[in-house]
């Protein structure tokens, strides 16, 4: 039976050559399922490190309502004082040049300290404009961080499940490999077995 040699010999470089296949296969398969998970660490590491960014940017502009507000005392303290000692030296003036505190001098120092309130009222509305703008600023970094959070969260488990499917492949085609070398091997045999029992009758 000299053609039985190559028959076994082309069963076996079949079987070999379905093993090999299905390991280049399940490498490649472990190798994506290794970038998947890499992509997914980078992925949640990049969304936490902006999402600290927001944060920090959210502190920050806290730290300069509370440094607005602190100014805007300040400033109000010393409108205070300058329109107090202005009033003291008008009253003064007035009353060293003997003119009685009514009519026309009266009317003007009203309408000087009315300008004094005016300014107060100024200083303290845009102080408030100014912290409500920061406010606003610090609510959104707040939601940027939170959001960007979630969607870190989001990508490192969508990474995840692409890493698993990818691992999951890698075992089905060890499963295949193995089966194609069986499917190899008993199709070899049975080619053996018709050829032998062909001769045979012959």
């Amino acid at each position: 039976m000299p053609w039985i040699i190559p028959l076994i010999a082309s069963i076996v470089v079949g079987a070999v050559s379905a093993n090999k296949q299905a390991q280049i296969q399940k490498e490649a398969a472990k190798r994506q399922e290794s970038i998947a998970l890499q992509q997914a660490a980078a992925d949640a590491r990049q969304a936490e490190s902006e999402a600290q960014l927001h944060e920090y940017n959210a502190s920050v502009s806290r730290a300069a309502i509370h440094a607005e507000h602190t100014a805007t005392q300040a400033e109000l303290l010393q409108q205070e004082r300058i329109s107090g000692q202005y009033a003291k030296k008008r009253r003064a003036a007035v009353g060293a040049s003997g003119v009685q505190m009514s009519g026309s001098p009266l009317m003007v120092m009203e309408d000087e300290l009315d300008q004094f309130e005016l300014d107060r009222f100024n200083i303290t509305e845009g102080a408030r404009t100014r912290a409500d703008a920061l406010y606003s600023q610090v609510k959104l970094d707040e939601m940027k961080a939170k959001m960007t959070r979630q969607t870190g969260v989001h990508l490192e488990q969508g990474g995840k499940m692409v890493a698993a499917a990818y691992g999951s492949a890698a075992k089905d085609y060890r499963t295949m490999g193995l089966l194609n070398v069986g499917t190899t091997v008993a199709g070899g045999v049975a080619d053996i077995y018709y050829k032998n029992k062909m001769l045979e009758t012959t």
